[in-house]
């Protein structure tokens, strides 16, 4: 029986069918431009009326999925290693685990905390937590004990359900939590029966020992115990404005903070994201690669895809090294990738006779792709059947994820990262006096959104900070905005380097420099104080493969005088790279980025942690040998499975 919030979605998708269907042509805006972007809205012509002009319905996000698949029940959801979860299987596991939240206490504003890799179950748990009006505190799996006790302690949550991996790490420190219940997750527990065993044997020599058991429960037993029907429960009607998320930022420009989500972020997104001119169809498979702790992975990757009736290619472990395979096997419409993945797909040998007609979005974001990367890929995608090139975008935490795209190709200039969404608007903000700049005029990125956070989790100071009276968020990005909405990232304000006299070093523009050599795969630039000039630019730079094989003392002092010479040639002397240093890979983020502030410290002398920094590799490589397993497993055995079907 349908209930008031689904009829309600229904008369608003009518609503909307019937404006798309009267206002079908793309809006046309004559006139001479301000020069000011955030007045002209150039970025428009791109986008028909209904797409410019619909909003998302009040509801909350589990209602948006629901109801926008009440007739594609029987479709699939999830492919899990090939277990196959219809969206009827879907919603029956969400609210069964919903039921057993419930029993257990949970109630509407309570928060629950969630430690889950790209499994089923995080989507089931997610969904559930959000159907009793309650939020979800979504946490790393890669945290430390320290940074799990601070994660749980700052939002008081007595609930958690978290992947089995990550036990011990929580047994260490469960004393000193407000924790009462804790559900385990395996990888298992959603893979089909012929691999739940060999997974189960494959890590029945790596069992954790875990302190006080009596709180832990394991995922099963939790919704057998739990997850009974009450037939008196009630209903819980919630509106978009409600918090449903916490998403803790990567911490690449400072202190990680948790940043608050409602369910009206995540419905703009999907409905923005809807009416963008992109034809999708329930069916349509959705490879999905971004763990759901990551803004990206919650919205993008997971809550849009389902509310558009897709099927959801799980994949646990983010390796650029199986992309090749994981194309040619799964042949998916839609993917958010980083440039390291598509730049792995383009060399891959796997890949030289691929055919690439199915992919309708070759989605990239998460690091920096240069120009000559971008124009590489695009000629290997459009080789290879594919009539789209890189669709690049740009965004944050705290405006759910993104918030600039390129919606075709059309608004897809080489370099730039695309136009803002329909509902969003960008401006350019000279950060010394806040007033607007014109176009091609490079400043600080604003940005004005439906999806724009609620707040800063217990941060009202940092709140404050983000967002101004008139509810721009200021990004701390430097960048500029072309005459055709276009925007370009420059940089990153907080990484200017004041040197001696006032110049300011923009790293960025170092890096450019340095990776137009053709010697260097991978640079960033960060500073370091000198006794003499203030600030000085450092290089820390990864040469290209072909390079490292032949490394030595001669090797490294040739490379090194020739990234000098262009450096000489093109940037101004402030800028010039004080110290060039050659490392075999760069410290990250949480979020997967650089961490340049790692560097940064690595440089001072400040933070050397040899020993601590070994032991927390080693417990890592523990934590992360089930998706190798995984993925072994979605190459010899579910490709026999597959044949037999």
């Amino acid at each position: 029986m349908e209930d008031k919030n689904d009829k309600k979605i229904q008369v608003y998708e009518q609503n909307i069918s019937d404006l798309r269907n009267s206002k079908n042509p793309k809006m046309s805006y004559a006139g001479s431009l301000t020069g000011y972007a955030s007045i002209d809205k150039p970025w428009r012509k791109y986008y028909s009326a209904y797409a410019l002009n619909i909003n998302a319905p009040n509801c909350s996000a589990y209602d948006l999925m629901k109801q926008s698949n009440i007739r594609n029940l029987d479709s699939y959801a999830i492919n899990y290693y090939g277990n196959m979860i219809t969206y009827r299987n879907m919603l029956d596991k969400i609210e069964k685990i919903s039921i057993g939240l419930k029993n257990n206490g949970i109630e509407k504003g309570d928060i629950v905390s969630m430690c889950l890799p790209n499994f089923p179950e995080a989507i089931y748990t997610f969904y559930a937590i959000n159907k009793l009006g309650a939020i979800a505190n979504i946490m790393d799996v890669r945290l430390s004990e320290n940074e799990l006790k601070k994660s749980i302690n700052e939002v008081n949550s007595k609930k958690i359900v978290i992947f089995d991996q990550c036990l011990e790490s929580l047994s260490n420190i469960v004393d000193e939590t407000p924790l009462d219940t804790i559900v385990s997750v395996s990888a298992s527990d959603s893979l089909p029966y012929p691999a739940r065993g060999v997974y189960n044997f494959s890590t029945i020599f790596h069992k954790d020992k875990i302190k006080n058991s009596f709180k832990f429960i394991k995922w099963n037993e939790f919704l057998n115990k739990y997850g009974k029907a009450d037939n008196e429960q009630d209903k819980c009607k919630l509106s978009g404005d409600l918090s449903c998320a916490i998403i803790h930022t990567g911490g690449t420009t400072g202190i990680p903070k948790g940043v608050v989500l409602t369910n009206d972020n995540l419905n703009s997104m999907v409905y923005q994201y809807k009416y963008i001119g992109i034809n999708y169809q329930n069916g349509q498979k959705f490879l999905n690669l971004v763990p759901p702790f990551i803004a990206y992975g919650l919205v993008n990757s997971l809550h849009m895809p389902l509310c558009l009736g897709l099927t959801e290619i799980l994949i646990p472990k983010m390796n650029p090294k199986d992309f090749p395979t994981q194309m040619l096997k799964y042949k998916p419409n839609y993917v958010l990738a980083t440039p390291v993945h598509w730049n792995e797909l383009s060399e891959n040998k796997k890949s030289q006779n691929i055919n690439l007609s199915y992919l309708i979005t070759a989605g990239v974001g998460g690091d920096v792709l240069t120009p000559t990367m971008e124009n590489r890929i695009n000629s290997f995608l459009k080789s290879h059947q594919c009539e789209y090139k890189l669709s690049k975008g740009y965004g944050m935490t705290e405006v759910s994820s993104c918030a600039v795209t390129c919606t075709n190709n059309d608004c897809n200039k080489l370099g730039s990262v695309g136009i803002p969404l329909p509902k969003n608007n960008i401006k350019i903000e000279n950060p010394d006096n806040g007033l607007e700049m014109k176009y091609n005029e490079q400043g600080e990125i604003c940005i004005n959104s439906p999806t724009l956070m609620k707040k800063y989790y217990n941060n009202n100071e940092e709140t404050l900070k983000a967002i101004d009276n008139e509810k721009w968020l200021h990004s701390g990005d430097l960048g500029h905005i072309d005459k055709d909405g276009c925007v370009y990232i420059d940089g990153r304000m907080k990484r200017i380097i004041v040197c001696s006299g006032g110049f300011k070093v923009f790293p960025s523009f170092v890096e450019d420099t340095i990776l137009s050599s053709g010697l260097v795969d991978k640079c960033c630039v960060v500073a370091n104080p000198h006794p003499e000039f203030i600030n000085v630019p450092n290089a820390h730079i990864i040469l290209k493969d072909s390079l490292k094989e032949q490394l030595d003392e001669n090797c490294i002092s040739e490379v090194e005088n020739k990234i000098k010479k262009i450096c000489m040639e093109k940037l101004p002397s402030y800028s010039q790279p004080y110290k060039i240093t050659f490392d075999s890979e760069f410290p990250l983020t949480k979020a997967g980025k650089i961490d340049y502030l790692e560097l940064e410290r690595r440089d001072k002398e400040i933070d050397i942690k040899s020993i601590e920094s070994k032991s927390n590799k080693i417990k890592s490589l523990k934590k992360w040998h089930i998706m190798s397993f995984l993925f072994i497993y979605d190459i010899i055995v579910q490709d026999s499975i597959d044949k037999r079907r």
